[in-house]
């Protein structure tokens, strides 16, 4: 191996030292995080260290494309430090993050027989009902002590679960192993510990895809390196590892199958390869799909891209294996949660409620719920008329008349749920990413290479994400995966400004008035109408910039394009 070569190695060996030791500092930080809500908690320095980690792991990638593919200690290397990060963050506080709570609460009643999906924390709580499901929790509750402080920090008590049945089983696994008595941190660190596996499933499977391409090796750092997904993950504790390893895991083995069909038609006689193109792996795609649905639903945004290219490619029986497949086990894994809803919505017809039950975790994301969102927020602040006596977004242009108006008629709309507002911006948020899907399939259509594949892919569950009106950091690990087969390099900056989410408790803490163009924002009014906006911008930036300059600045050496080798 050339000596400037290996030096390259020894020199990303340096990087992930160095990552190693602000994984421990994160890990420091993070006891004074505890879930009591304390004052001069620090908030800042551990954005800021994020910040420099993320720098850090972003050199780490293109130090990572500088060494030969012949070094055989590359992945391990990688794949040891990756997992290493994880350990010590699974051991660490959850900075500013409750979630794991719903997730334990859903597993111990599952474990007690009951369903996840039948009462909220408040009911079991409060209620004083003597339905027996509900009176066998609360007796249990009142007979050990972690599970009742387990679900007393449930965050949004009021509501119903809203994680679907794939990672309600999980959940169930998990705390059925933990004895009853355990205390509340080992159930913390259980959870995680399980949520971290799947993490390290999705590097694994990464791993293969990136050789499957022909990529090179180093791109694996750009997600098993990257701090988000550690501290959202192994810090963190999100269930959203879960639905990841099944999507990453199906559109591997899709891939593969792109793969195999690029070979072929490159072949002078298309006919000889087709041996190399099994069916099943067709079916297994879309099999493994169909669980990443049932752990989280995201991952249907996909299915028609991938069924869509099957079909580009004239293979009709690997097109008709992936959908069915993918339906049949979606159904079947979701039945549970729709079943309930069903019945929820029975109960609340019967009671003569005209929108859907008020309890139902699902159905109250779907129809209200907005966090650090640009794009969802400008159309809702121009529908929306009523703020509780605050001052109107500043990029509000519309009349106040004319929204009180659109608000009146759209308010009688049952899908509405009573937020007209909200209803106007997923209806145009959704004409936005269907018409921008179309455009994808169209490009999807005219696609033979696997890494071209692999790219649009990435760029739905990118833009998908960036016209949520929910964008939680953790939501940008769906499209993580696939970050290293996006064309615009510039897509790797989203991580690191994502963390200036975390800002917003700073905000809420500190509680503080500001003024931005003639109006008055109070702590986080200020972080969702202003600081969001320099998020989003910034990425926009960072993005236009990568494509003025990608070759001469970022390419030196390195193919930009997804779908060939790089140097």
């Amino acid at each position: 191996m050339p000596e400037k070569t290996q030096n390259w190695y020894y020199l990303l060996i340096l990087i992930g030292i160095l990552l190693l030791g602000m994984t421990f500092a994160l890990g420091w930080c993070a006891h004074s995080f505890p879930y009591e809500k304390l004052p001069g908690r620090p908030i800042v320095s551990v954005v800021v260290l994020s910040w420099i980690a993320s720098a850090i792991a972003l050199l780490a990638v293109f130090v990572g494309l500088k060494v030969s593919r012949t070094q055989r200690w590359m992945s391990a290397s990688v794949f040891l430090f990756a997992v290493a990060f994880r350990v010590i963050l699974v051991f660490s506080n959850p900075i500013l993050e409750v979630d794991f709570y719903r997730y334990l609460w859903d597993g111990i009643a599952a474990n007690q027989g009951v369903s996840p999906y039948s009462f909220s924390p408040d009911e079991i709580l409060n209620s004083s009902a003597s339905k027996p499901e509900l009176v066998k929790l609360q007796r249990f509750n009142a007979q050990h002590p972690s599970a009742k402080t387990i679900l007393s920090r449930v965050h949004y008590e009021k509501y119903t679960t809203l994680y679907p049945p794939v990672s309600q089983i999980a959940f169930r696994t998990t705390t059925a192993l933990i004895p009853d008595n355990a205390s509340v941190n080992t159930h913390i660190v259980s959870i995680k510990l399980m949520l971290v596996l799947f993490d390290v499933g999705v590097i694994v499977c990464l791993a293969w895809l990136i050789a499957v391409l022909g990529r090179h090796p180093g791109w694996l750092i750009a997600y098993a390196w990257n701090p988000l997904v550690l501290k959202e993950i192994a810090n963190g504790g999100h269930l959203d590892s879960i639905a990841i390893f099944f999507f990453t895991a199906g559109v591997a083995a899709l891939l593969w199958i792109a793969k195999r069909l690029e070979t072929r038609e490159r072949e002078v006689r298309g006919e000889a390869n087709e041996k190399n193109v099994p069916g099943w792996v067709s079916v297994m795609s879309g099999g493994l799909i169909g669980l990443g649905i049932g752990a989280k639903l995201f991952p249907v945004v996909i299915v028609p891209a991938l069924g869509g290219y099957l079909l580009a490619r004239k293979e009709f029986a690997h097109a008709a294996g992936f959908c069915f497949s993918c339906l049949i086990v979606s159904f079947l894994v979701l039945w549970p949660m729709f079943d309930q809803q069903r019945n929820s919505a029975q109960t609340s017809a019967e009671s003569g409620s005209p929108t859907v039950a008020t309890n139902d975790g699902l159905a109250v994301f779907v129809t209200q719920w907005r966090m650090n969102d640009a794009i969802f927020s400008f159309v809702y602040q121009n529908v929306e008329y009523d703020w509780g006596g605050k001052d109107p977004a500043w990029y509000v242009f519309i009349p106040n008349e004319t929204r009180i108006e659109w608000c009146k008629r759209l308010v009688q709309v049952k899908w509405a749920n009573g937020n007209p507002a909200y209803f106007v911006s997923r209806i145009a948020t959704v004409s936005l990413f269907a018409s921008f899907y179309l455009w994808v399939l169209m490009r999807i259509r005219n696609t033979e290479s696997a890494g071209d594949l692999a790219g649009l892919l990435f760029l739905i569950m990118g833009v998908f994400f960036f016209l949520q009106p929910t964008q939680n950091p953790w939501y940008w690990l769906w499209a993580m995966p696939l970050v290293c087969f996006a064309k615009n390099r510039g897509w790797l900056f989203v991580s690191m400004a994502l963390f200036v989410y975390y800002l917003r408790f700073w905000f809420a803490d500190t509680d503080q008035e500001y003024s931005f163009l003639s109006a008055n924002y109070v702590g986080v009014d200020f972080f969702d109408h202003c600081i969001v906006w320099l998020e989003f911008l910034a990425v926009v930036f960072v993005l236009m910039a990568v494509r003025a300059t990608s070759s001469a600045t970022l390419g030196a050496g390195v193919d930009l394009s997804a779908g060939k080798k790089d140097v």
